[in-house]
């Protein structure tokens, strides 16, 4: 979701920067920076849980107030969604579903509001090819978000319905429940240059599987036309419950995730 290269450039000039001139700095920049050091501190070792509560509790408000200087309810971008997306995980990761739970539901209209869910070929023909992917890839990972808090929360996702397709251009979602509000395909989600050659299969797995987990959210029994697709995702399931329970012994978010998806197998 958020380009390495890009981040770690930004990150560098903004440290190098006069103490005088980071006044200027753009807030959502200082917001991720927060939200991933409350992310991180969730998962180091200190003295005491108090400590690293109060720490991590302690950045997360800053990224918060580095948002609200921002103005990010009232001029949405891409950094300040993918801002939220981590602030959401902080959350849930937290055991603050409910508090994840609404505001991913600003996080989703913020993602609308950039037109993050239609196709950026379409509705942005003459952009950068990088600019393209980025935006498929924060919007994959807006929904994939607000579909795992559904399976937690036990209410039906945000965005609904999602007309993804597959490689083979056929529709995920059947017929008589697609929606026309996204036409972002999972085929176009190519991987940076330096990633694992086999992560890229592994990530459209998850995506397919995901969207299989909304359908059963919103108690849509498969139909005969769904069957094909419900198998497909179910093998899908079964390969990302496996690459999860690798690192599930020493990672409490992958034993989460290897719990919420075994229980649709």
């Amino acid at each position: 979701m958020i380009q390495r290269d890009t981040f770690e450039e930004d990150y560098r000039l903004f440290w190098s920067t006069e103490s005088s001139e980071r006044a200027t700095t753009d807030a959502s920049l200082v917001a991720m920076i927060f939200v991933m050091l409350a992310m991180g501190t969730q998962f180091v070792d200190l003295p005491s849980v108090e400590e690293k509560e109060q720490t991590a509790e302690f950045y997360i408000s800053a990224s918060h107030q580095a948002l609200r200087m921002f103005s990010y309810l009232g001029r949405p971008s891409m950094r300040s969604i993918q801002t939220m997306v981590l602030i959401t995980y902080f959350l849930m990761n937290d055991n603050h579903a409910s508090d994840a739970w609404a505001f991913a539901g600003i996080l989703q209209r913020q993602a609308y509001a950039l037109g993050l869910n239609r196709d950026p070929s379409i509705v942005k023909p003459d952009a950068h090819p990088s600019e393209m992917q980025q935006r498929r890839k924060v919007w994959q990972a807006v929904f994939m978000q607000d579909t795992f808090l559904s399976v937690i929360i036990k209410l039906p996702p945000t965005d609904g319905e999602n007309a993804v397709r597959t490689p083979n251009n056929e529709a995920l979602t059947p017929k008589p429940f697609q929606a026309t509000h996204t036409d972002v395909r999972i085929e176009d989600l190519t991987e940076d240059e330096g990633a694992p050659a086999e992560y890229g299969a592994s990530d459209t797995s998850f995506i397919r599987s995901m969207l299989l987990i909304a359908e059963l959210v919103k108690d849509q029994p498969p139909g005969s036309n769904m069957d094909q697709m419900y198998l497909s995702a179910k093998t899908d399931i079964l390969k990302m419950v496996g690459i999860l329970q690798l690192s599930s012994e020493h990672d409490l978010v992958a034993r989460t995730r290897v719990g919420v998806l075994s229980s649709y197998l």
